[in-house]
């Protein structure tokens, strides 16, 4: 995880958790329901990133964003984390997201 912060809207209060997902090598978002269960990201059924005694719980939503430049290339060394950056009002639904290289 590089970056966690919290939104609040009208349909509920999430948490948003910006990193890398070490399986795709990829940058991701993921957008956590504070009404729903723990959450983990979502791994490939037998990969060695899959948690197995963590929550069963799943992310509201769960993106990945691959680099362009590496496109139908191996990817896992180039992963860059994702950032957030909630300065501006999270609540009318804009958020910015950064390559950390």
């Amino acid at each position: 995880m590089y970056a966690l912060t919290y939104v609040l809207n009208d349909t509920g209060s999430y948490v948003l958790a910006g990193g890398v997902n070490n399986e795709y090598s990829a940058g991701m978002l993921a957008v956590i329901d504070e009404r729903q269960p723990p959450a983990t990201s979502p791994q490939s059924p037998g990969s060695a990133y899959v948690c197995d005694n963590c929550p069963e719980g799943l992310a509201h939503r769960y993106f990945l964003f691959y680099r362009q430049e590496h496109e139908d290339t191996a990817l896992k060394d180039h992963a860059a984390p994702v950032g957030l950056d909630c300065s501006e009002n999270c609540s009318d639904y804009l958020l910015r997201l950064s390559a950390m290289d």
